[in-house]
């Protein structure tokens, strides 16, 4: 039997939050969700809370890059290897929706796989409304291949002593036994989902890196931008390249 931890960083996440939760609960109804949260000031917490979540705060001025590696590279060692179950553990940004079920997991895990191999879709859609309301976005089925989500995002406990994960967890150079899946599970990044959404999230999130670039960390926030121009026609190209990934999911 596989047994399920996550852990999720967040800040400010209450559109999203819930039908993160969800996303993981309906997959396996026993995991054991943590959430890491940076003193949000919206309901995030509260969302959390009442779906049975673990909450863990902490505090920073801003988005601290730094922080987040330290907390994907060493919050899961808390949970320590059963006899009885073989323990796996997910790290993961609020956004980024690994597609596995239950039977998958057990079955890569009886195969002797340790680390998951996935592929990386920024997840499209056509919302009209910043709290995204007016989509169901569990049945979105459309993508933009983004090779910077394709992440080592979940582990066997057991097996793996460090993931070693770089700023982003774009990259990692684990240490244990490692074995990847030969299968590539689709891993959503759940972000071009509405240009209003998108543009709410790009400059909210480019506005909590200022202090650092103000320090002298010019990549913070790289990925991030205030200029809605710019973000429109990010949005648009994915929005026009994007194809039907259904059959992968």
């Amino acid at each position: 039997m596989v047994f399920l931890h996550l852990y999720v960083l967040c800040y400010n996440e209450s559109i999203l939050i819930r039908e993160t939760i969800d996303h993981y609960q309906s997959r396996f109804p026993k995991i054991k969700i943590t959430i890491l949260d940076n003193e949000s000031t919206d309901d995030s917490v509260a969302i959390a809370t009442l779906k049975g979540c673990k909450i863990l705060s902490w505090s920073s001025s801003g988005i601290d890059d730094n922080q987040y590696m330290e907390f994907k590279n060493n919050i899961w060692k808390t949970v320590l290897p059963r006899e009885e179950e073989d323990v796996w553990i997910i790290v993961a940004d609020m956004d980024e929706w690994l597609s596995i079920t239950g039977d998958e997991l057990q079955y890569e895990n009886d195969r002797g796989t340790t680390i998951l191999s996935t592929l990386g879709y920024n997840i499209i859609g056509n919302s009209l409304q910043r709290d995204l309301t007016d989509i169901d976005l569990h049945s979105l089925t459309h993508g933009f291949y983004w090779p910077d989500e394709n992440k080592s995002v979940c582990f066997k406990r057991s097996a793996i002593q460090e993931m070693n994960y770089a700023i982003g967890a774009h990259k990692c150079q684990p240490i244990g036994n490692i074995v990847y899946s030969e299968r590539k599970y689709i891993l959503k990044h759940m972000e071009p989902l509405g240009l209003p959404f998108m543009i709410y999230k790009f400059t909210e999130r480019y506005k909590r890196t200022e202090k650092k670039r103000n320090e002298g960390e010019w990549w913070a926030g790289l990925h991030y931008s205030d200029n809605v121009v710019k973000i429109k026609s990010r949005y648009d190209e994915q929005y026009e390249g994007a194809i039907s990934i259904a059959s992968l999911l």
